[in-house]
């Protein structure tokens, strides 16, 4: 399977979960930030599938980061609780994560860090990955 298909579908299953999810949360009152961010955790845990494997080459192609963001951002305007016109960077900024390409980067790191037996915490991986 090509990457861009691998991201196509992976990104597919994401919004669904997404939406299906989201359907759940209205925007105005509803639950607490900590279950929207659950439905976060799981869009997350759905766009990062395989990524310690393709997270090196997703800077050379343009259309998979914007599928990964696209994906992202449904769940991010949820757990903002933003109106569905708002941007795609700035529902992920006020959901206050980091963008999926920029995470399967994270995801990369640690995975090499864990391999190799060099301590770390996700504290420090966060902060760098902020930094960037």
């Amino acid at each position: 399977m090509l990457f861009v298909e691998h991201a196509r579908r992976v990104a597919d299953g994401a919004k669904a979960a997404a939406v299906a999810l989201g359907r759940l949360m209205p925007n105005v009152g509803g639950p607490s930030q900590s279950k929207r961010q659950l439905l976060m955790s799981v869009v997350h845990s759905r766009l990062m599938y395989g990524a310690q494997t393709w997270a090196e080459s997703i800077g050379e192609v343009e259309k998979p980061n914007n599928l990964l963001l696209q994906a992202q951002r449904c769940a991010a305007i949820k757990v903002a609780r933003c109106y569905r016109t708002v941007s795609d960077m700035v529902a992920i900024l006020l959901a206050r994560m980091p963008p999926a390409p920029l995470l399967a980067i994270e995801r990369a790191r640690s995975a090499e860090l864990r391999k190799s037996s060099t301590p770390h915490t996700k504290a420090k991986l966060m902060r760098e990955l902020i930094r960037q």
